[in-house]
């Protein structure tokens, strides 16, 4: 019997939808209810006990035996003093590896939800003057004895490979600099994207769309630069690296974490930001910002549909794991703390906020398989 590989239509990313997951968000917040953990934990402690003492017996011995002295409490182990150590950096993962020789403080626990405050004491410092990270999270690796930590640098948009994202403080003007830098790489992220894609023969209206796609960042860059000029802050984007177009396989990967999972996010976020921010100018430039956004998102998704026909079993298994675990990482910073300026100002949605808008994401998105064998 022949097998035949069937793929599910494109998956649709569009402004409604985008728009179901973030008012679905906010009804929740405002006056719907999450479960909590401890919702789901049957309380198994029985409640205190009324009866009076029993009375020590009559006929216990009254005579007490001497007692033991106690022995000399142990020395203390000397205090560890190795410094926190930067491993190899993950600058394409938006991220820096920090170990910790001594082990985590007594007081943060490390599997737990961790502040700005926690991250500033297990990261860093940050390696550019007045940088800080965003978030961190523990990183179980088998080769250390101690524990280590992934600490966030980038925000959410498509990135060219190899980008470094900008050194950052938690102020609105680093913030709308940092968006800046990032709207100006997509450009080069599209642009890169339209060249690879044209080299291995993709769909001219493919091509066309990751050429408009760069036209709208050059937008979204004029625009969020604006923003940061006017509190004081600029941004130098790096000169554009031409290289030789990659393998497919490698466009494919980079697209559906970048295109199908952070730019769909993205969206969310900025359809967030045009409902939230208290600065009218910011809710201006999101509201056209989410729009194109999700455009952008709905291009990927094509590209994904369009690249699973031309690669193997095996390279859409893999493509299948990626998108996996792009969700699962996008859940976890889904929790990070924003700084309540930020929250404020900016619109950004708080961690429980982002919860919702990423289960929302999810929910658009299920049932959306990369290959069906029939």
């Amino acid at each position: 019997m022949r097998h035949v590989t069937c793929f599910p239509p494109p998956m649709r990313v569009s402004t409604a939808s985008i728009l179901r997951i973030v008012t679905a968000a906010m009804a929740a917040s405002c006056g719907g209810r999450v479960a909590a953990v401890d919702d789901a934990i049957p309380e198994t402690s029985s409640p205190p006990s009324t009866s009076p003492p029993t009375p020590p017996s009559a006929s216990a011995s009254t005579s007490t035996p001497p007692t033991p002295p106690k022995p000399p409490p142990p020395e203390p182990p000397p205090a560890c003093t190795a410094p926190k150590q930067l491993l190899t950096p993950t600058s394409e993962m938006c991220a820096d590896i920090w170990y910790l020789p001594c082990g985590v403080p007594a007081d943060i626990d490390p599997n737990g939800p961790l502040t700005m405050d926690d991250c500033e004491r297990l990261c860093g410092p940050y390696p550019e003057k007045n940088g800080r990270y965003w978030g961190c999270r523990q990183s179980i690796r088998d080769d250390l004895p101690s524990p280590s930590f992934e600490c966030f640098t980038c925000v959410a948009g498509r990135r060219p490979a190899g980008f470094r994202d900008r050194a950052r403080n938690a102020s609105v003007a680093s913030w709308l600099a940092a968006a800046a830098l990032l709207e100006h790489a997509s450009i080069e992220a599209f642009e890169i994207l339209a060249r690879e894609l044209t080299h291995h023969g993709a769909p001219n209206r493919l091509v066309h769309a990751a050429l408009r796609a760069a036209r709208d960042e050059i937008r979204h860059t004029r625009a969020m630069a604006a923003l940061a000029r006017r509190e004081g802050e600029d941004f130098t984007p790096s000169v554009p690296s031409r290289r030789e177009p990659r393998a497919l396989f490698a466009i494919a990967l980079e697209n559906v974490v970048e295109g199908c999972v952070r730019e769909a996010y993205g969206a969310v976020v900025a359809a967030w930001q045009a409902r939230h921010a208290a600065r009218e100018d910011v809710r201006r430039v999101a509201s056209a910002i989410a729009p194109d956004e999700a455009t952008h998102a709905d291009l990927a998704w094509r590209v994904h549909g369009w690249a699973l026909s031309q690669l193997s079993a095996s390279e859409r298994a893999a493509l299948e794991h990626a998108l996996h675990d792009a969700l699962a990482e996008l859940r976890i910073a889904a929790g990070h703390p924003v700084p309540p300026g930020l929250v404020e100002e900016l619109g950004l949605p708080r961690p429980e906020d982002a919860r919702r808008l990423v289960a929302g994401l999810e929910t658009e998105l299920v049932g959306i398989g990369l290959e069906r064998v029939a």
